[in-house]
């Protein structure tokens, strides 16, 4: 009893950090460089491209192939199939311009933030009381920051690439779930068990992975503290004057052994639910593939419909999966 309310203490911490960490970085982007989410605007709408050339075109170029090797007029249906051939071409075309414009200005501005948190966290460091620069406690909370700015969220630009992912996300879920209900409709319930069961297990992973990132932040500390000790040259001198530089390489070794210890102890807890993710996404990926073809087989939907219902369970599946992880 006590441990499921110290488990339950503890997602709510989390989850209040996540919202506080959330408001302040959106708050910070829209305040120093709005821009941003200008580049977020574009990326949507190029995604949504691509997700229609992906998903829907494919399926009228190959039910007028069809139309075509079975016979029908080809003049008619020729002049269709070089239609949607354009239109694929020139979607797809578009959708990476626009991308691929967003991308160079997105890594523009995350480099600008990343320079904005240095100084950022230099000063709030400055404006730290002398009696806790030397405090472990102190120091650990002040390395949790760092990496957390920029290892673990990835800054302001990390945080609003999980936000647009998620936003996006839902959209394409909403178009290939009505795609899906329309053409076949019992493709729904198995993608949305296959996800429950992932997540399940994606969950398990999550909680191994957040726990062994707290390990790591006070043994990434001292790492760091005696590594960069070790290569700057200014600290030479004193190195040599105490001899200590054994004692320095030692205890290097010492935390580097420790870091590849929790790497090995997270990967070995994950392997199991990796495992387990594999076997349910075969599964889901066969029964999908037998419904879809045995309707295709009945005539209920055409060759383009089986292509199209494919494509639409492997976005919804993918969709569903980051919203969930989102």
């Amino acid at each position: 009893m006590a441990k499921n309310e110290e488990q339950n203490k503890t997602a709510k911490e989390d989850s209040q950090a996540i919202k506080r960490t959330l408001k302040f970085m959106v708050s910070v982007a829209w305040k120093e460089k709005p821009s941003l989410f200008v580049v977020y605007g574009i990326l949507f709408v190029a995604q949504l491209i691509q997700k229609a050339q992906l998903v829907i075109l494919p399926k009228f170029l190959i039910d007028e192939l069809v139309l075509i090797l079975e016979g029908a007029p080809k003049d008619t249906h020729l002049h269709n199939v070089m239609l949607y051939v354009a239109l694929i071409c020139g979607s797809n075309l578009l959708a990476n311009v626009m991308s691929n414009v967003a991308f160079q200005w997105r890594s523009v501005l995350e480099e600008w933030f990343n320079e904005y948190f240095e100084v950022w966290l230099a000063e709030h460091t400055m404006q730290m009381d002398f009696e806790h620069t030397e405090d472990p406690d102190a120091l650990d909370q002040l390395n949790r920051a760092k990496e957390g700015i920029s290892w673990y969220s990835g800054g302001v630009v990390g945080v609003l690439n999980s936000v647009y992912t998620l936003i996006g996300n839902i959209a394409v879920l909403l178009g290939v779930s009505t795609i899906i209900l329309v053409t076949c409709p019992l493709l729904l319930p198995v993608q949305i068990i296959g996800l429950v069961l992932i997540s399940m297990f994606n969950a398990r992973n999550n909680k191994i992975e957040i726990e062994s990132y707290k390990d790591l932040a006070g043994i990434n500390r001292i790492f760091g503290y005696f590594l960069f000790q070790l290569a700057d040259f200014s600290y030479g001198k004193e190195i040599r004057l105490y001899d200590s530089a054994e004692m320095m390489l030692k205890k290097t070794d010492v935390e580097s052994r420790k870091m590849a210890g929790v790497w090995t102890t997270m990967a070995e807890k994950q392997c199991k639910n990796a495992w387990a993710m594999d076997v349910v996404n075969a599964a889901r990926d066969g029964i999908s593939y037998f419904y879809i073809g045995l309707l295709a087989l009945l005539k209920k939907i055409t060759v383009g419909d089986f292509s199209m219902c494919i494509t639409s369970a492997s976005e919804l599946y993918r969709g569903m999966l980051g919203v969930v992880q989102g």
